[in-house]
């Protein structure tokens, strides 16, 4: 009896391992028991791009409750002695020390431009995608936006009007990628070179009860969390971290299941980011200088870089079009801001299907499977 009982746990264990076994350990997302990231490779691939309803109220193109095919965030990479890839809290309009410290070191002129652009935050995407090869399963693209979501946007805005619809869950399209290897000194990547957009049979609306919610899919760590980082602190926050001054306990923060931990990433040539997973060396480790307060005129948005628009034309939802971060730390003896906003799965591990699996065979317990048409 006991001996079944081990065993049992024994193939739960080895499940387990095996499914998170290309999850890397990305920190920076909290990704649902068998939904698994796509790391693209060089060569052609299909795949269809599905929306999610929005969550919150800080995403930057859309209201809550409205669907969007993907989710903006910005990212600090190679911080702290572990270099760790960290979301920045400025993506939901939150004080970042590091931004912070990047306003600072920029109108220093003794302070190198390589070591300032190292505390930029980098722009980055996520998106619910489904491989028009593989079984149905929902999987997530997690890439800078200079080496997709520009591109796909330059497709668009190039070609035939109905392409824009590329996500509807009725009319959309499959979108065919040709992902090209790139190089800058020993860094290695891959960017998409050619997008074109192929009709595809229309997805049932039960699909978004199968997608991941990418707002809450982002980990975004506290202020106080970062900052210790950042100062080569390592990862632990003492015991008074997050009270204030009568040492009143801040809000809670819920504990989370995060997918293990990623290998080093990649740099675009562009914007000189990464995408997870190549293992790539980093370029230069991030250290903070100081703890002055900057003086004088507001700061430029750390989001926009003090354009006042984000990428995408738009007005940037952090600074609200003025192009200034507005949301200067305290002077000392003044009070915080208030910062805003807030069974155990089967065997196998249940995964979000969507459509028709190519194997015909019937699914096992637990997978979620969605017909198309």
């Amino acid at each position: 009896m006991i001996k079944g009982k081990l065993e049992g746990m024994r193939d739960k264990i080895r499940h387990r391992a095996e499914s998170r076994r290309n999850l890397g350990g990305l920190d920076t997302l909290e990704l649902p028991e068998g939904v698994e990231l796509y790391k693209p490779e060089k060569g052609p691939v299909e795949f269809d791009i599905l929306p999610y309803v929005v969550s919150v109220d800080t995403h930057p193109e859309v209201k809550k409750g409205e669907q969007w095919y993907e989710r903006t965030y910005l990212a600090h990479r190679n911080v702290g002695p572990e270099e760790k890839f960290l979301i920045c809290p400025r993506t939901i309009g939150k004080r970042c020390p590091i931004c912070e410290e990047y306003q600072k070191l920029k109108k220093d002129p003794n302070v190198e431009e390589e070591v300032v652009d190292a505390l930029r935050a980098k722009e980055r995407e996520l998106f619910n995608v489904v491989m028009k090869d593989g079984d149905g399963s929902v999987m997530i693209l997690d890439i800078s936006t200079f080496l997709f979501g520009r591109k796909l946007e330059e497709e668009i805005r190039e070609g035939d009007e109905a392409n824009a619809a590329f996500a509807e869950l009725s009319g959309g399209k499959t979108l065919k990628v040709r992902w090209e290897s790139k190089s800058m000194g020993t860094n290695k990547f891959v960017e998409a070179g050619r997008i074109d957009f192929v009709d595809r049979e229309d997805i049932d609306p039960a699909a978004l009860e199968a997608v991941v919610d990418l707002d809450k899919a982002m980990k975004i760590l506290s202020y106080e969390e970062i900052d210790r980082i950042f100062q080569a602190g390592g990862d632990e926050v003492p015991e008074d971290a997050g009270k204030d001054e009568d040492n009143t306990p801040a809000e809670e923060v819920p504990v989370r299941r995060v997918i293990g931990k990623a290998k080093p990433k990649v740099e675009s040539e562009e914007e000189n980011d990464q995408i997870p997973g190549l293992g790539i060396p980093p370029k230069a480790k991030i250290t903070k200088q100081g703890d002055d307060i900057i003086e004088g005129e507001l700061p430029d948005c750390a989001a926009c870089e003090g354009s006042g628009k984000t990428t995408k034309g738009k007005t940037c939802p952090i600074c609200g079009g003025s192009g200034k971060d507005e949301d200067v730390p305290p002077a000392e003896g003044q009070a915080e801001p208030a910062l805003g906003e807030d069974d155990p799965p089967e065997q196998p591990v249940a995964r979000r299907v969507i459509g028709k699996p190519k194997v015909k065979e019937e699914a096992p317990v637990g997978r979620r499977v969605i017909r198309r048409g």
